[in-house]
């Protein structure tokens, strides 16, 4: 069955062959240029709706199309081998088990890979004038043979210098490949070749922020007032704004964002607004109220939805702290103890001023010590410049000195620290054998990574820092490797940009079946006794300064606390103790509930998610997120003929550059199956496992799975 189906598959892919060549031949000759290029889009358009609503046959029709009428549109090609693929993976059989499915994923890859090849082939002998055909080889050898990305690249750049997307795939070969002053000149060179794209500006902007600061902000500014209806203009503002250190022109940014960009229609914009309303927290509670407010007021339209959701919690949550507040300046400390002890902390929210008013509350009401273990987990686990001064005032009350505090916080941490194996890896620069022990005695990052990964590259340049600072104490970071196929890139990226990092080999395996460590990347602090005492979030921005005091902790008796005070994001303290988000679950009907021998009816999962947490899509965009999956149960008299998914919803993380495609809370699978024939009168279990990954906005968890069950009647 699974052979015929991809053999359609392939069918449709295939079948455009000679159409795309036609196209390309009447647009030279017969039609204008801008006619060509309005109807690609048109065509390309539609693609993107069919895609979104699951249609992924017709959405590989819609873009083959886009193709044709214009073979350089490189877009129309991205989300053509995009869809073509994942039209190939959702033609899997249903009944298939984990370990058989898998291999069938990786078995459709390749025969995707293998008939996309053929046809971009064969366009390219065709018209062989087209760069475009030549750039779509390369990108179809992207994580497979990077030698032929390049050449392929290159060959299509010298066919039409004026390809700017193949200086950008050049960039990004540059990028991980260490080479920053290429990179650069490449990310330049395709916005002087597409001046109009907001994404080509964009990406200049943003590695331009690194190289030159000064420039960069220029440029990023720009983006902003150039593109104004563009979703790159309010990521340009964002990133802008929380990279920026100063808090008034930090405020200053996001206002602007938030005025420019209304968070009601540009996504990066509704993301910026939790961080204008933690800086408000802070200083102006009475506008980060009105903030939330108003963002309650704006996703209204879907209550249930995620960003309905989370602005209710924050507004209750700063309603709370005011509350609070008041509370103590009337004298009724126990009252405010009582409100804050119950007040949920919304997940990624800056907590500092929360923490410092429970704490002032507990120390009111006669329970100074109970304020101090409070805010003694925190400075342990998340901890905050403001927390640790905090902590510090109620410490001299209770007599307690800087070393107890460190003391006790060790014992917080030892307490919680998990012992490992002594694992050994070879080094990439000179193949000799470490081990976790040879470390013993310093501080170690354990770092998963690979090197096309954009996370970890823009959270390196921040641990470089750390290490400078704290590596004469006995600070190191091993970083590994999980993707081998990458092997080529780790050295060069690294000596390219300076980092000290100790390279070491490792694999996808290992991080997840030792560390449990799925989304990249990953990082474990281990004390000097080689436990592992802490999982941290990709480090950047305000986790810089969370990270170093950590390792200021875990150092023996060197580091003092103190400095700025940060815009720290505090989860609550239960969360942070163990970093794992409530069980996700999911509930099972099936329509109709009744029916006669050899009729068809649906399953319907829909999921049950916390709040603030998201499960990954089935065709994860990251090839290191495991896909949600839906396992049916054999069942008698049952054949499994299809699953569903639904179209998933793109969120915004700080993490990354570009949207995510995730399914949220509420999202439905639906499993289409037929009773057989012969089935005799009676009611029928149907079951099956649904397999998820979930994510929120600092981790992917390990996977999990999810019992559906619901039952059928077969009637005469």
């Amino acid at each position: 069955m699974r052979a015929r189906k991809m053999s359609l598959a392939i069918l449709i892919i295939a079948s455009g062959c000679f159409a795309a060549t036609s196209g390309a031949q009447d647009v030279a000759n017969d039609g204008s240029l801008s006619d060509a290029a309005a109807a690609s889009k048109a065509s390309y358009d539609e693609g993107e709706r069919a895609f979104r609503d699951r249609n992924l046959a017709d959405a590989v029709t819609h873009f083959r199309t886009a193709i044709e009428h214009d073979p350089n549109n490189t877009q129309a090609h991205q989300r053509f081998i995009f869809a073509s693929q994942d039209l190939g993976r959702s033609e899997i059989s249903a009944e298939l088990d984990e370990a058989a499915r898998d291999a069938a994923m990786k078995a459709a890859a390749d025969e995707s890979f293998e008939s996309l090849l053929a046809l971009y082939q064969e366009w390219s002998r065709e018209s062989s004038d087209v760069a475009g055909y030549k750039w779509a080889i390369g990108q179809l050898y992207m994580y497979r043979d990077y030698d032929k990305v390049r050449q392929y690249t290159n060959e299509a750049i010298a066919m039409d210098p004026g390809l700017a997307d193949g200086y950008s795939t050049l960039a990004l070969m540059a990028d991980v490949s260490g080479d920053n002053d290429l990179e650069l000149q490449l990310l330049k060179k395709a916005v002087e070749t597409a001046p109009d794209s907001p994404d080509k500006a964009f990406y200049y902007a943003m590695r331009l922020n690194q190289a030159d600061p000064v420039l960069g902000r220029t440029k990023s500014l720009e983006v902003a007032e150039r593109f104004p209806a563009s979703e790159r203009g309010a990521q340009s503002l964002y990133w802008l704004a929380y990279r920026t250190e100063e808090r008034e022109e930090k405020t200053s940014l996001f206002e602007r964002l938030r005025a420019t960009y209304p968070p009601e229609e540009f996504s990066w914009s509704s993301s910026g607004m939790s961080l204008l309303a933690d800086l408000y927290s802070e200083t102006q509670p009475a506008k980060a109220l009105a903030l939330a407010e108003q963002m309650v007021a704006a996703t209204a339209e879907e209550p249930d939805g995620w960003d309905a959701t989370t602005w209710n919690a924050r507004l209750t949550f700063q309603q709370d702290v005011i509350k609070g507040d008041q509370l103590i300046a009337e004298g009724e400390f126990q009252q405010a103890v009582e409100l804050l002890q119950d007040t949920t902390i919304p997940r990624y929210t800056n907590a500092n001023v929360f923490h410092e008013t429970r704490a002032r509350a507990l120390d009111r009401a006669g329970q100074t010590v109970e304020a101090y273990e409070y805010l003694l987990r925190l400075a342990a686990t998340e901890p905050t410049d403001r927390v640790w001064t905090a902590l510090g005032s109620y410490a001299e009350k209770l007599g307690k000195d800087d070393k107890t505090i460190r003391a006790e916080i060790r014992d917080v941490l030892a307490a919680d620290a998990e012992e490992i194996k002594d694992y050994t890896f070879e080094r990439y620069d000179n193949g000799e054998q470490v081990s976790l022990s040879d470390f013993k005695g310093r501080v170690v990052l354990l770092n998963f990574w690979y090197p096309f990964c954009g996370p970890c590259r823009g959270e390196n340049p921040e641990l470089q820092k750390v290490l400078e600072k704290y590596g004469p104490d006995g600070f190191e970071i091993l970083a590994l490797n999980v993707h081998p196929e990458e092997d080529q890139f780790v050295l060069p990226y690294a000596t390219g940009n300076g980092f000290d990092f100790i390279q070491l080999r490792s694999d996808m395996d290992f991080a997840l079946a030792e560390f449990q460590a799925r989304g990249m990347p990953t990082n474990f602090l281990l004390d000097i006794e080689g436990r592992k005492a802490l999982k941290l979030p990709p480090i950047s921005g305000p986790k810089v300064r969370t990270l170093e005091l950590q390792i200021e902790s875990l150092l023996p008796e060197k580091s003092t606390a103190g400095g700025p005070v940060s815009d720290v994001v505090v989860p609550d303290p239960g969360q942070a103790a163990d970093n794992e988000p409530a069980p996700a679950g999911a509930t099972a009907s099936v329509n109709p509930r009744e029916l006669r021998a050899g009729a068809q009816a649906l399953m319907r999962i829909e999921l049950d998610l916390v709040p603030g947490t998201h499960a990954n899509s089935d065709s994860p965009t990251d090839s290191a997120l495991i896909p949600t999956t839906f396992f049916p149960d054999s069942v008698d008299g049952v054949l499994w003929e299809q699953v569903i998914y639904p179209r998933p919803t793109e969120v915004v993380e700080w993490y990354s550059v570009d949207p995510l495609p995730v399914f949220e809370d509420g999202a439905v699978i639906q499993a289409r199956l037929t009773v057989d024939k012969d089935a005799a009168p009676g009611e029928l279990d149907v079951s099956g496992q649904l397999r998820l990954q979930v994510c929120d906005a600092d981790y992917c968890y390990p996977p999990e799975r999810v019992q559906v069950a619901a039952a059928i009647t077969v009637i005469d």
